[in-house]
């Protein structure tokens, strides 16, 4: 079962007071603190979560799954366990088998509060939720 998602009449108090009660929530975040962390991060990004690309199923794709692109076809993903190499200057290769792109937002929100939390929901409803930290360093 997926975290909570707002509901488009819901106000901000009325979210985060059922989001922190969720099952799924509990389960996941079973400190109040980090909970409310995450419903609040899940209402700053409602509309962000609302309109994230969808994946759904497909067999004939090597790992299973076809991802939305930006105009609106579905492209199928690559299998598992394959990286992408990316060149380095000095001849160093770095491997990695997924990519994101953080927002101007995103990236102000994870300076700000030294958490993000960003959400990939697939078609049939289920999420992957990954947390990305910062800490600042004395000089910044």
């Amino acid at each position: 079962m997926p975290l909570p998602k707002p509901n488009e009449d819901e106000t901000k108090d009325g979210f985060i007071s059922r989001c922190i009660e969720d099952n799924k929530a509990k389960e996941e975040f079973p400190n109040l603190t980090q909970r409310i962390a995450v419903c609040v991060s899940q209402w700053d990004r409602k509309d962000e979560i609302q309109n994230a690309p969808k994946v759904r199923k497909n067999a004939d794709c090597p790992d299973g799954w076809e991802h939305e692109m930006p105009d609106g076809s579905f492209m199928c993903g690559k299998k598992h366990g394959q990286t992408k190499k990316e060149k380095k200057p000095y001849g160093n290769e770095i491997n990695y088998d997924h990519a994101l792109q953080f927002t101007q937002q995103q990236m102000d929100e994870l300076h700000e509060n030294g958490v993000l939390y960003i959400t990939q929901t697939d078609e049939d409803g289920s999420e992957m939720v990954l947390k990305f930290t910062y800490q600042k360093t004395n000089n910044e």
